[in-house]
Parts: C-alpha cells; sequence; structure tokens
C-alpha cells in the first residue's frame, strides 16, 4: 500500500511540476534586432488625458472583467483606484438578429494629482461584443453536449472551453456576424473622440462619425487575439465612409502611439484574404491595418511618441503569431515600428513537457511582465 501511494505521489509531482524550463522574454524587432518600447508613463511626460481601447478576443466576456487589468496598469503609474465604472451603454445597430444581444462599452477613470498641481486621467474604453453571439453559439452548438459524458476530461474541456466557446468565434466573425461585431467597435472609437455616431438611415457597414474633437491626449489600443483584427477592420471601414470633417480614425490614429495585440492573429486570420495570385505569405497591404497606417502617415501624428505595432505571445500559445517579417518592410512602412514580444504566459506541467493552451492565449492581463511592459515600457535589452 505504501509502495503504491508513494507510486502516486511521484506521478503526482511529475505532472504538477512546472520543471525548470523558463521561456525568456524577448523584446526583438521582426530583423531580430533589440528595440526600446515606450510605455504609458512616457504618454503622460507629453500629455494629461491617456485614453485606452479595449477589444477582448475569442470566447466570452463579461462587462467589467478587465478592471484588475486596468486597476493593475493604473497602480504601476501611482492612480489610485478609479470612481464607479459609468454604467454600461448598450452599442447597437438599430436592428439586431433574433439570437444577438447589444454590445455593452464601459468607461472607467484614474485620476493622479502632480506635484505642481496638474492632474493626469487614464480613460479606459472598454467594449464587450461577445454579447453579440453567445447565444447563437449556443444554439447551434449547445445540442452536443449530450455527449459530452462519453469524452475523457481533457478532451471535454477543450471541446467545450476552446471549440465551442472560441475558436467559434473567427468563423462567425468572418461570416454574417462580422458587420454587427465591427459596428460595436466604431461605436467605441466614435465615444472615444467624443463624436456624433450615425447609423440611422445608412445600411449596416456604412455608419459614420462626425463632429469629433480632440481631447489633448494620447491613446493605446490594447487587442487580444481576434480583437485586432476585428478593431483594424472596424476603423479601415469607418475610414471608408466620406465625412466633411475629421473622421473618427483620423482622431484615433493622430494621437495612438502603441497598439499592443495580446495574442496576436493577424498572420491566421489574413488566410481569409490572403490572394491567389502573389506568392505565399500575408503582407501589409494585405491586412486592413495598412489602410490604417497610411491614414497615419497622411493626416501627421499628434503625439511625439513613435507608432508602435506590439505583438505579445507566448511560444506555448497554439493560436498566435508574431508579427512577419513582410510587415514590417522598410520601404514600404519606414515611420511606424513592428515589435515581437514573446514571452511565458502559461503555466508549465508534467516537468515542463506541456503549458496550458488556455491560459497561455488568455492569461497576459494578469502576466507582470506585460503589465509592466503596458505600464513603464522596455528599455529592449
Amino acid at each position: 500500500m505504501v509502495q503504491v501511494l508513494v507510486t502516486l505521489a511521484a506521478i503526482a509531482l511529475f505532472l504538477f511540476s512546472p520543471g525548470v524550463h523558463r521561456t525568456r522574454s524577448i523584446i526583438r524587432d521582426t530583423d531580430n534586432h533589440p528595440v526600446h518600447v515606450y510605455g504609458l508613463r512616457d504618454a503622460f511626460a507629453h500629455d494629461h488625458i491617456v485614453k485606452l481601447l479595449l477589444v477582448h478576443g475569442m470566447g466570452p466576456s463579461a462587462p467589467g472583467s478587465t478592471k484588475s487589468f486596468t486597476d493593475a496598469i493604473a497602480f504601476r503609474l501611482g492612480f489610485g483606484l478609479p470612481g464607479p465604472d459609468v454604467p454600461g451603454r448598450l452599442v447597437a445597430p438599430l436592428s439586431l438578429p433574433t439570437h444577438a444581444a447589444p454590445a455593452v462599452l464601459r468607461l472607467r477613470t484614474y485620476h493622479k494629482k502632480n506635484t505642481e498641481g496638474s492632474t493626469d486621467a487614464l480613460i479606459i474604453y472598454e467594449l464587450t461584443w461577445s454579447p453579440l453571439i453567445t447565444t447563437l453559439k449556443q444554439d447551434a452548438l449547445g445540442y452536443e453536449s449530450e455527449y459530452a459524458a462519453a469524452r475523457v476530461r481533457g478532451n471535454a474541456y477543450l471541446k467545450a472551453f476552446l471549440m465551442n466557446e472560441r475558436l467559434t468565434d473567427p468563423v462567425l466573425y468572418i461570416g454574417t456576424m462580422g458587420p454587427y461585431i465591427r459596428n460595436a467597435v466604431k461605436h467605441a472609437a466614435c465615444t472615444m473622440v467624443n463624436g456624433v455616431f450615425e447609423q440611422e438611415f445608412v445600411p449596416l457597414g456604412s455608419e459614420t462619425c462626425t463632429h469629433v474633437h480632440d481631447d489633448h491626449m494620447s491613446v493605446a489600443i490594447i487587442t487580444q487575439s481576434l480583437g485586432s483584427r476585428i478593431t483594424y477592420d472596424a476603423l479601415s471601414e469607418l475610414l471608408a465612409q466620406p465625412t466633411e470633417s475629421l473622421s473618427a480614425p483620423q482622431v484615433v490614429l493622430q494621437h495612438t502611439f502603441n497598439i499592443y495585440m495580446l495574442a496576436n492573429q493577424l498572420p491566421l486570420l489574413g488566410l481569409a484574404t490572403i490572394p491567389t495570385d502573389t506568392p505565399p505569405g500575408l503582407t501589409l497591404e494585405q491586412s486592413s491595418l495598412h489602410n490604417l497606417l497610411v491614414l497615419r502617415k497622411r493626416v501627421g501624428p499628434q503625439t511625439p511618441l513613435p507608432f508602435t505595432v506590439i505583438a505579445v505571445s507566448d511560444p506555448n500559445d497554439l493560436l498566435s503569431y508574431p508579427i512577419p517579417k513582410a510587415f514590417a518592410d522598410p520601404e514600404k512602412a519606414p515611420e511606424y515600428r513592428f515589435v515581437n514580444v514573446i514571452t511565458g504566459i502559461g503555466r508549465k506541467y508534467a516537468n515542463g513537457l506541456v503549458a496550458n493552451p488556455l491560459q497561455a492565449h488568455t492569461g497576459h492581463t494578469s502576466n507582470p511582465f506585460v503589465l509592466d511592459l503596458i505600464a513603464y515600457g522596455h528599455d529592449g535589452e
């Protein structure tokens, strides 16, 4: 009996031991050179208002779920706790499919008094778009839960939480629900620049945002997995609509210094629209991000910090990819910087042989290295 217990203890120790292997954090440009990354602290050196647009990725997300994430960033910057969140504002087209609920936009503000008497404000615009598709997924795939009892526990977990709750989202986005999800991001961007969102007399996909005005601010955008593609597509689509004055994407991009792509999926999702008459591989011109970079060059930046697109990935995340070198061709995008950050996110098991794939994909917002990177930046060494 003692021998059996000792054997079971040894097996458990092996399975749950993280081992000695650690993922060393690396910050490089797409030529694999060390690169300095600026943080929110640097933005506050130039502006008293910094706005963050947060767009989540695959899977269900609850309104207000980013509070611990933004609290941790604000704490690092010397801010106290925020006031109460502005009650969630429902954002949706005038007509929604019967299975869809509106997206939710929540505002959260942190204040800090400076020694010279001025006040800094960190303003969070948290967009939760998952209610648009949650019921649809449940209605379409819920029937197969009757087979869950026949699955081994690990596979049942992956089927429910990876396949049914998450990997369905890109399929829905690329399909008929895409315009509804982009509508939510357009609402959020328009609100962030104090604009008037117009969708009443135009078809879905042709919304406009007018009467925007500048808050003398800096802007950073933080997206997770699928959220980066959604955000770029939405701003690019909004940009394509004619307006008589500055559009929301123009003002947003004039003031944006960093875009953080946590668990970047652009190369994977770009396969859906890759041309068949060009060499293999996704290039910047084939991404909606290209339209936004061209716009920023045309309208001119209103921040002294360099415009940097930062992909943060765990190498054990099976669903994320670094920014390819083709995105950062200096002849095509010399004004912009593309940075790959590789760091360990998911917990390792079995003496370092496997890592939690879901945590590797979704655990960025509680990772101290990632929080430090966003708040303080990094010298790249």
